[in-house]
C-alpha cells in the first residue's frame, strides 16, 4: 500500500540552528543575570555548552547524525551520516506537533534524535510522517520499541 511508504530526507534547518544557539546562550547567562554563587553559575553554563553538541545534533543539517528516515510497511530505517543504513525503531518519548517532529530513534543500544520542522519538509510529507509516527505511538503498526 503507497501511503504506508514514506522517505525522509529533510531540508538544512539554518533557523532551528540559530534559534537553539540562542536558547543555549540564554541558558548560559542566565544564571549570571539571576545573580547565582559563581560555582553554581560557573556549572550551570557548562552544561548549558556541553549540551549544544547534542541539541544541533538533532537539527537537519550537516552536523546531524540522521540523513533519510524511511518506512516501508511498519520497518522503519535511517541513513546516517557516514552512509550506513540502520533498522530503527521508534522511541515511545516521540512527539508530534503541529509544526514539529520530536522524534526518537533506536537502533540496538544507541538513540538517534531528530527534530523536524514543518518547514523542513513537503506538506505531504510532513502529514504522512506525523500520522505514521501517531499510529506507532497508538499501538496500530509495529515499529515501536
Amino acid at each position: 500500500m503507497n501511503s504506508w511508504i514514506l522517505r525522509v530526507e529533510p531540508a538544512r534547518c539554518a533557523v532551528l540552528g540559530r534559534q537553539a544557539w540562542a536558547l543555549h546562550l540564554a541558558a548560559a547567562g542566565a544564571p549570571w543575570a539571576a545573580g547565582c554563587a559563581p560555582a553554581v553559575a560557573v556549572f550551570l553554563s557548562a552544561i548549558s555548552f556541553l549540551a549544544l553538541p547534542a541539541t544541533l545534533g538533532a537539527i537537519p543539517g550537516p552536523q546531524s547524525r540522521l540523513r533519510t528516515l524511511s518506512s516501508v510497511n511498519g520497518q522503519w530505517s535511517a541513513i546516517l551520516s557516514d552512509g550506513r543504513e540502520l533498522p530503527v525503531c521508534v522511541d515511545p518519548a516521540t512527539r508530534v506537533f503541529a509544526g514539529l517532529v520530536v522524534c526518537r530513534l533506536v537502533a540496538g543500544r544507541q538513540r538517534y534524535d531528530w527534530w523536524l520542522p514543518r518547514y523542513a519538509l513537503p506538506v505531504s510529507d510532513f502529514r504522512r510522517l506525523k500520522v505514521l509516527l501517531r499510529c506507532v505511538r497508538r499501538g496500530e503498526t509495529t515499529a515501536s520499541c
